[in-house]
Parts: C-alpha cells; sequence; structure tokens
C-alpha cells in the first residue's frame, strides 16, 4: 500500500555537514566526494520540508542536487561517487554510472545542457575567471528566491557573482528581480575563448 505523501521520503545529494540538517532530515549514506575531497551525503527529508532544507544547504554555498542532477554530475564526472554503496541508492532503480566512468572529476559544479550544442563551463574555467577579474563566483541549479539566506549572502557581497547553471549564464540580481548580466557573460566568453586557444595547457576546461 503506498504511503500517504507526508510520509514519502526527499532525498537531496549535499556536501554541507550533518550539522546543517534541519527539519528532521538525516544522513542515508556517504554517496562520493568531490574535488576537493569532501563527502556527498545522500540526505532524506520530510517533503514538507525539502525545499527549505535545500535552501539552508544553498545558504552555505553547498550542493544540493537531486537525484536528475546527481547523474548529471556523475555522467560529467564531476564528482567521485562511493563504488562500495553504489547498489544502496533508494533514488533510482537505475545504476548512476558503468564502472570505467568511475574517475576523479573536477570540481563540484552542475553542468546542465541547455540544448544540445551548449553546456556550461567547467568549475575550474569559473574559479580561474573568478580570480582573473577579482570577483566572488558562486554557481548555483538555481536563483534564489528573494529574501532567501543565499540570496542575502550573495547582496551583501560586492564582488559576488551568481552563475546559473539552469541556463549557462551569469544573473545579477536588481534589488527585486533576477536579470542576465550581460557584461560578466561577455567576460567570460571573452576569458573562455583565451583559454581555448591554449591547447594542452589547461586541462578540464
Amino acid at each position: 500500500m503506498p504511503r500517504p505523501p507526508h510520509e514519502r521520503r526527499v532525498f537531496t545529494y549535499t556536501t554541507a555537514p550533518a550539522d546543517y540538517d534541519w527539519f528532521g532530515s538525516s544522513t542515508v549514506r556517504v554517496a562520493g566526494y568531490d574535488k576537493r575531497g569532501r563527502p556527498i551525503r545522500l540526505v532524506t527529508s520530510d517533503p514538507r520540508h525539502a525545499q527549505a532544507q535545500r535552501e539552508r544547504y544553498l545558504s552555505g554555498l553547498h550542493m544540493a542536487a537531486d537525484d536528475e542532477e546527481w547523474e548529471k554530475l556523475v555522467n560529467y564526472k564531476l564528482v567521485t561517487v562511493n563504488k562500495s554503496q553504489l547498489e544502496e541508492n533508494p533514488m533510482s532503480s537505475t545504476p548512476l554510472l558503468v564502472a570505467g566512468a568511475l574517475a576523479a572529476g573536477l570540481a563540484w559544479l552542475l553542468l546542465r545542457k541547455k540544448s544540445e550544442t551548449k553546456s556550461c563551463v567547467g568549475s575550474d574555467t569559473l574559479g580561474a575567471f573568478g580570480k582573473y577579474m577579482s570577483y566572488d563566483v558562486f554557481s548555483s541549479p538555481g536563483l534564489p528566491n528573494a529574501g532567501s539566506p543565499a540570496l542575502v549572502e550573495i547582496t551583501k557581497n560586492a564582488k559576488a557573482k551568481l552563475y546559473n547553471e539552469q541556463d549557462c549564464q551569469f544573473h545579477k540580481w536588481t534589488g527585486s528581480s533576477w536579470v542576465v548580466d550581460q557584461a560578466t557573460n561577455a567576460e567570460l566568453a571573452a576569458f573562455t575563448s583565451k583559454i581555448n586557444s591554449l591547447q594542452g595547457v589547461f586541462v578540464g576546461l
């Protein structure tokens, strides 16, 4: 017999430590590791509080990925999967990864394809771009809602630039809404063009 909606659980992959867990959320297992070696926990939450829990993770600039986003991270080799627990994923009936694709990834970044011909830039590129331009670059699987802790953290930092993996562009907050940051996107395009011209010098960008 199916569970009532409020008794079903929502699962999230996060790099946030356990002290970020609220609303009755708890760790199921360590699903893998990011480039820095930080464990990525699979967390179970009450569906009534799952969105608030994910926003809490994002407020600390941690990963907060659902099953679909996690599979993309795995397929793009952006995370190292904990092979010993591959069979224990409660969120999907299909394997997340074949053994040959289990390699250390670049860094935490959700690569979402806007189309078949366009994808987000790698996190190493974003990091290098931020250093080159003296920006504090943040990447997010979506745009923070007005009043959210994540938005507060970004808007109080004059050097902050938010990169949205949903459309692979930088956005800026106008005070009432998000708009595409054309100037920063142009700077990124120029920067990546220079990087791409240096064939064989930079790996994984």
